[in-house]
């Protein structure tokens, strides 16, 4: 630099240097102070890639042993001195070489974090030369910008590669899209659809062929709604469709990410096929065992228990007068008298307590004023460990068989009141001729007991 503002002119222009910005800077210091050399260390631990020294400019030295007995001679100088704060001096006398004096200065980032150094060789002293001293400030707080933005940039190139190790050897297949494009997939995506390679996925250009066209509309929908800021589906359920045609089932964890400024939609898919096959044949089997129970001529409940029904069927709700289709959370006070209620309550304890089944017989008074009599079983439902978790409940209408019954014991009582007095003598045998009756006229004329008789065969 021929001037001062010569100078300060070229530093605003390193930054052009790009990645040479290192000898640039070397180059430009040289023209600036008076050496015969310049060094730029990088801290050893910051830039993995890289050398620790990144840059050497020699004035009159020829060879590169000359340049290494430098480099060795600026290390040891600063070993010694890097504790001396921003800037330091020393005074050495390499193999072979005249007297220099070594100036060193810290190269730190605009967080103040120490991220190297940059050294000059002199053969006769500074002095008290302000220039100089400022002018080395100075590019060393472009120095270390420059390191410090190298080793933030290495850093995340790092982390970069270590997601994406992790992304493409994870077990869930894992995807970007970019407007409906797929611009990544990783192998186990690959292999969930039936392919050898992310690749031939890629290649595709994306998987509206693989979804179910069922599900196509519903799909788009969702990621619309996402690129609009919208609420969508964090996890949903998809049916798919394999490279040689196989339905399958997809679970889905899909989600906006910002990848370098742009907004993006990545997703995470696991196979569940087994899974939902298994839901699916359950629910098919829960609705047979619905559809059982519903129309079952008997009445149906289950309780929890605290005593609120979980659910009844068609049969028990007409049983007991309930007019709501759905009774779920409401308890025998809301359908049948306090007293009637309470007895249900009692027994309901009795069976979670004792584990034991109970039967037990009543009569119901419908809205009428009528009377139906029904039978009741109450039963324990228990869960793995044998702890109640609630009381099932089958309730039967015996009001035509009672009725029945009263009127054949009526019947009886009649014929044989009549045949008692209209015949000297009249028995009765059952179905295998023993005997289980005797009129009174022939209990009175045959010389034995009538109780020796009875059960004997004809």
């Amino acid at each position: 630099a021929e001037s001062i503002l010569d100078a300060f002119a070229a530093l605003q222009q390193l930054g052009d240097a790009g990645e040479a910005i290192f000898g640039a800077a070397l180059e430009l210091l040289a023209s600036a102070i008076d050496c015969v050399g310049a060094v730029i260390l990088a801290r050893s631990d910051l830039l993995s890639g890289q050398d620790e020294v990144l840059a050497v400019h020699t004035v009159g030295l020829g060879h590169t042993g000359e340049q290494t007995t430098l480099i060795a001679a600026v290390k040891g100088s600063l070993l010694k001195h890097e504790g001396d704060g921003n800037h330091w001096f020393d005074i050495v006398k390499p193999d072979g070489w005249q007297q220099v004096e070594i100036h060193g200065q810290c190269c730190r980032d605009s967080g103040g974090v120490s991220r190297g150094h940059i050294v000059v060789l002199t053969a006769t002293p500074l002095a008290d030369d302000r220039f100089a001293a400022t002018f080395m400030a100075l590019l060393a707080q472009r120095i270390g910008a420059e390191i410090g933005r190298r080793y933030r940039t290495e850093r995340l190139q790092s982390s970069e590669d270590d997601f994406r190790h992790l992304i493409e050897n994870m077990a869930q297949g894992f995807f970007v899209f970019r407007n409906q494009k797929l611009i990544f997939a990783n192998r186990a995506l690959a292999t969930i659809y039936g392919y050898d390679s992310p690749e031939e996925l890629l290649a595709l250009g994306d998987l509206n062929s693989h979804w179910a066209p069922h599900e196509l509309d519903r799909i788009h929908t969702y990621a619309a709604a996402r690129k609009r800021g919208e609420q969508a589906p964090l996890n949903y359920e998809s049916e798919a469709i394999k490279r040689d045609g196989t339905r399958i089932w997809l679970g889905v964890r899909a989600q906006m990410i910002n990848w370098q400024g742009e907004d993006l939609i990545s997703a995470m898919v696991a196979d569940i096929t087994a899974w939902k096959l298994s839901e699916l044949a359950q629910l098919e089997r829960n609705n047979l065992f619905r559809q059982i129970v519903e129309n079952s001529p008997v009445g149906i409940a289950l309780k929890g228990v605290d005593g609120s029904f979980r659910m009844a069927n068609r049969r028990y709700r007409e049983l007991l007068d309930i007019v709501q289709p759905d009774i779920t959370g409401k308890t025998n006070l809301d359908f049948v008298p306090a007293a009637e209620a309470k007895i249900a309550s009692d027994g309901d304890g009795r069976v979670l307590a004792g584990g034991q089944p109970e039967e037990r017989s009543y009569e119901h008074i419908r809205p009428d004023g009528s009377k139906a009599s029904y039978i009741v079983t109450k039963f324990a439902i228990a869960d793995d460990t044998n702890k109640p978790m609630g009381i099932g409940l089958i309730l039967q209408d015996t009001t035509e068989r009672d009725r029945v019954e009263r009127d054949l014991r009526e019947s009886r009582a009649s014929l044989t009141d009549f045949v008692d007095v209209s015949a000297d003598f009249y028995w009765q045998t059952d179905a295998e001729l023993r005997f289980n009756y005797f009129s009174p006229s022939l209990e009175q004329n045959i010389p034995i007991e009538i109780k020796e008789l009875i059960g004997g065969k004809v």
